[in-house]
Parts: C-alpha cells; structure tokens; sequence
C-alpha cells in the first residue's frame, strides 16, 4: 500500500516559512509548487522563477545522480524515501526526506555539509592515528568519547567500546591520580586552547599508566566548540627513570651525611681519648719508680680506651641500625602489638619509677616500614621518657595512633617530664651526641637513632618540648 497525504495533511506554507529545514513541493508531472525561504538561500535558486517549471530543469545536475535514483523511487513506489547526497550546484551535503503526497512529492533537507566534512576529517585522523604508537582520544565538545585508536586500546586495555560515550577521566582515573590534574581535564580551559599535562592514569588491569597529554580543541568555520582531540604519550619508562634517578640522589645525600657523621666522631669524640691515651702511654714508662703517679696514669689510660670503646660501639651500632635498614624489605606492621611489645620490655623501669602509660593505639592499625625499627623507636622514647621524668611529679606518659588522610598514620607519643628548652637546642635536638640534661648518662645517641629509623620508613619526625611541663613526639608514617 501507498503512503500518501491529503492534500490538508500538507502543513500550511505560513508554518513552513518558519522551520529551519528547506522545503518544496512537486506534482505528480514533477512541476515545482511551492518553495520555502530556507530552501532558496541552500539550494541558491529565485524561488519566483521556480514555481510552475520542472524540477529536473531547475536541477539539471541532479539527473542521474542520487537525487534522481531516490526521488523517483517514491514518487513510483508511494513510499518515504531517507538519503544524502552531495549537491553540484552549490557544493553542499544535503540529508533529503521525499514523502509521497496526494498530488506528488514534499520534499524536505537540511545542510549537512559541516557533519559531513567533519566525519571526512575524522576518518582521515584515523587513518594517521592507525599508524602511530601514542594513543588517540577524541571526544565531543562535552568530554564524552566518539573515538580511540588502537594504540589507546594498546596502553590502556580499553576499546572504543568499553570508552564510546563515556568521559576519560571517570574510566582512567585512579585513587593516585593528582586531583588538580584531574580537575583540568574535567574542566578545560576557558576559553579552550591546546594545553600539555603529565597525569597519572590506570589501565583496564588496575596497573598505573603514566601519560603525557597534549590537548587540542577543534572548532568549526563559525567558531563554535565541536571536538577536543586528545594524544596520550605512555611515559612510564621515562617515569621510572626519574624514580631511580631519585633514589640515586637520596642514596648520595645519604652516604654523604653518613661521611659527615663519622667525620665528625672521628675529630670529636674519637681523637680527645686517643690523644690522652697516646700522651699516658708516653707517660708511664717515665714514672715508673712512683707508683702512685703509676696507679693513676694506668687509670686515666683505662678511662681513655672506654671512651675509645663506647665511640666504636656508637659507630657499630649506627652501623648495625643502617644495614638491618637496607637489608631488610618494607613489611606491614601492627602498631598495637609491637607497641605491647616495647611497653613490656619498659615495665620494670616504669614500675620502679612509679610511671604509668596510658596507650590507645587501636588493634589493626598498620604502617609500612620494619617492625624492628618501629620496636626501636618506641623502646628509645620510652626509655628517654623515664631518664629524663621530672622528680617534681609522677611520671605519666600518653600514646596515641590515628590513620590521617591521605594514606597516612600519626603517632603522638607525650610525657610530663622534666622536659627542654626547644628554642636552646633549635635544630639541633636530632643530631649525633647532642645531650640537653648535663645531670644525666648518656651519650646523646637515642634520638639520633629514632629519626634515623623513621626517615628509613619514609616517615617524618617533629618534637615540641618545654622545661618542666614536657615533650611530646609526632611521628609520621604512611599505611602500607
């Protein structure tokens, strides 16, 4: 059956002035009826001189073309017709719809020209894209994907099908991603022009994907934002290179403040008692009938080589501390197990000293680093916290542990002991043999070591101290 309209089906010419499609009307002799403003200025024609003549003289060029196949198909079949096709007589893409009327045809189309090319364009990029490693993405002027090459799906494990409708950022992006690149991409430049980014991206496996990005808007001939093309460069490679480079540097600094250190006990705890040892040895074959000058010289040489020897053991065990360090891989740690640990091994210290701890590190806590060092740590502080406890008051010691954001876990740990004065010993309160209570024992080798264990974790270490109220420590691990 045929699918015609009456001729009242026919919307009214005043309607049709209005519409932005073009529009005209045949008979069944092919004359042309009626024109509509908009299909004058597409089809460049004087609509005046149209009415009443055929629309194959009108048209001359679209005899054996396209438009003659599918035209003439509905007017013989009576049924709808849907097509484009490119017009010689003015060099545009028209997407044309021919309904069958009760007297003839009404013809509808509307410019297509720019889809068309931009479609051609389009191809052309796949076909370059095809060729190249970097992945390609393109998008719409609202970020959702059209397109991705082969060298997307390479690096990334996502095919057109699994991005086609989709923005970048809610498929690529991972929980490591920087949110201020991030927050680029979502939100482009206005108004937009081409821009570079380095961002941290994930793969359809969960792997991180460092990418180099280079983003290019395209627009149309009237200025208007149509697409974003956007070429992805896999930098993980080159991102590798730069960790090993900076782990390089920080072995270097390491090794040379190690120098440093041992420069420095070299000339200044090392050389005093050898000095002194050398003189008394030079010394005692000449008071050798006196033994009372004897008996003293032979102690003072005694009391030399100790400290010769308490140097050496400070150097081994600094030594010892670095090595276990480098030997030993990162490992999970309990916190509130191995604090357990350090506190039972402090119990009779405390018990004699009346000190009480109040610990609240909630069981499963977990940092990243070696259980060894964390049991260190906390074994130095507690022992520093007895040594130095204030005799004007009991001594009362807190231990608090708390996962911070992001990935993050802070140790507080507080005493009310006698304290220091912070401002005094400035940056100098982690350094080797740095002593700030001159009625105690000590060598001024605990709080070397904490820090020294902490930065081995990757952590920081920050401490505030006052005289006679107290010193609370922070230190700064990470979650594994």
């Amino acid at each position: 059956p045929t699918t015609t309209l009456p001729p009242l089906a026919v919307p009214s010419h005043a309607v049709l002035e209005r519409i932005a499609d073009g529009y005209l009307e045949v008979d069944k002799n092919w004359l042309i009826t009626y024109v509509n403003g908009e299909a004058e200025r597409v089809l460049q024609i004087d609509r005046a001189q149209c009415l009443g003549r055929s629309y194959w003289a009108v048209f001359p060029n679209a005899i054996n073309s396209r438009f003659d196949y599918y035209l003439h198909q509905a007017m013989a079949s009576g049924q709808p017709v849907h097509f484009e096709a490119l017009s010689t007589r003015t060099g545009r893409w028209l997407e044309t719809k021919a309904l069958p009327a009760a007297d003839g045809l009404a013809i509808s189309f509307s410019n297509i020209t720019d889809r068309v090319t931009a479609a051609k364009q389009l191809a052309q990029l796949a076909s370059v894209a095809q060729g190249t490693d970097n992945g390609v993405l393109i998008t719409d002027a609202q970020g959702r994907t059209e397109w991705v090459n082969e060298g997307f799906t390479r690096h990334t494990g996502y095919t057109l099908a699994d991005m086609r409708g989709r923005r970048p950022s809610a498929v690529l992006e991972g929980p490591d991603t920087d949110p201020a690149a991030a927050a680029i991409t979502r939100a482009y430049p206005q108004p937009p022009g081409p821009f570079s980014l380095t961002m941290l991206n994930y793969t359809k496996a969960g792997e991180k994907l460092w990418v180099l990005l280079h983003v290019t808007p395209i627009y149309n001939p009237a200025g208007e934002l149509k697409q974003f093309i956007t070429i992805q460069q896999n930098i993980n490679a080159l991102k590798a290179l730069e960790a090993q480079q900076a782990q390089l540097t920080q072995d270097l600094y390491e090794h040379n403040r190690d120098l440093q250190q041992f420069a420095y006990i070299l000339s200044h705890n090392l050389r005093a008692p050898l000095t002194n040892a050398l003189g008394l040895a030079r010394l005692l074959p000449q008071v050798g009938q006196q033994p009372a000058v004897f008996a003293a010289s032979l102690g003072y040489l005694r009391q030399s080589l100790e400290q010769v020897d308490g140097v050496l053991r400070d150097v081994n065990l600094i030594l010892a501390s670095r090595d276990q360090q480098h030997r030993q891989a990162a490992e999970t740690v309990e916190l509130a197990a191995v604090c357990q640990q350090a506190l039972q091994h402090a119990a009779p210290a405390l018990a004699a000293c009346g000190g009480q701890v109040q610990a609240e590190v909630a069981a499963g806590l977990l940092v990243r680093g070696n259980r060894a060092c964390v049991y260190s740590i906390f074994d130095n502080l507690l022992a520093n916290a007895v040594k130095y406890r204030s005799p004007a008051r009991p001594l009362r010691i807190t231990i608090r542990a708390q996962a911070t954001a992001p990935g993050g876990v802070t140790v507080s740990f507080a005493d009310n002991g006698s304290g220091f004065d912070q401002a005094k010993a400035g940056p100098k309160v982690f350094q080797l043999y740095q002593r700030f209570h001159r009625g105690q024992p000590g060598r001024g080798l605990g709080l070397f070591l904490v820090k020294t264990q902490v930065e081995a974790m990757a952590g920081t270490i920050e401490v505030h101290s006052q005289v006679e109220v107290g010193t609370r420590f922070l230190l700064h691990l990470t979650q594994p």
